[in-house]
């Protein structure tokens, strides 16, 4: 009888013996495909090629300007496409984010239809959403480009949004306009005018015009 009862024993141990064996080479077939995991690096992310712009300037500055905008009262914005044009000298393959565009495009979608034109920005709440995707664009984008002949106060809000997101700074301040303290804080390189700009991203570009050569070619230096 106690034999048997040994025999028993020694039985259950060696069933235990292998289960407990094979429960740890399962855990360490499973850690070593982890630890494998861990070590294999990730697919590299597939390089943008297109650097982006974004267009930053007075628009409705004390709500007094001569020109409209999607029903807003604003300067004279003929400075766009002067920026542009500078931008698509040095890189063609740029692609520009203009508020300009941006706002009058998403203006509609705001209100209810048949809202007309003069009471798009009556709330409070369409003013704040429109500023804000302007805003976050800013930060978003690989190099924002201001034009301040003036104060903006909209214009600080983008420059200190797209700082924080360490992007290019670059504005173009005339006269006076250079030693203006956010100016001073926030731009990387600051110019007399959209002409100085142009020539500035030309030679960062290698002079060809070719550019297209993608955000690491316009590190804040």
């Amino acid at each position: 009888m106690n034999e048997k009862r040994m025999g028993m024993t020694s039985l259950h141990s060696a069933v235990a013996t292998t289960a407990i064996a094979a429960a740890m080479a399962a855990a360490w077939f499973i850690l070593g495909r982890r630890r494998a995991a861990l070590r294999k690096p990730s697919p590299a992310p597939k390089p943008d090629r297109r650097t982006s712009y974004f267009l930053s300037g007075v628009m409705g500055g004390s709500g007094g300007g001569g020109a409209s905008l999607a029903g807003i009262a604003v300067e004279s914005q003929d400075y766009r496409a002067l920026m542009r044009g500078a931008i698509l000298a040095a890189d063609p393959s740029a692609t520009i984010v203009d508020p300009a565009i941006v706002v009058p495009a998403m203006a509609p979608g705001l209100h209810p239809p048949s809202t007309p034109e003069v009471e798009w920005w009556s709330a409070d709440v369409c003013v704040r959403q429109a500023f804000e995707a302007c805003v976050d664009l800013a930060a978003r984008s690989d190099v924002i480009v201001s034009y301040l002949p003036t104060a903006s106060m909209g214009s600080a809000v983008e420059l200190h949004a797209a700082r924080q997101a360490g992007r290019l700074v670059l504005v173009v301040a005339p006269g006076k306009m250079r030693g203006n303290w956010v100016v001073r804080s926030y731009a990387d390189h600051v110019f007399e005018d959209v002409r100085a700009l142009e020539v500035w991203l030309l030679e960062r570009a290698g002079g060809s015009g070719a550019g297209g050569s993608g955000p690491g070619a316009w590190q804040a230096s």
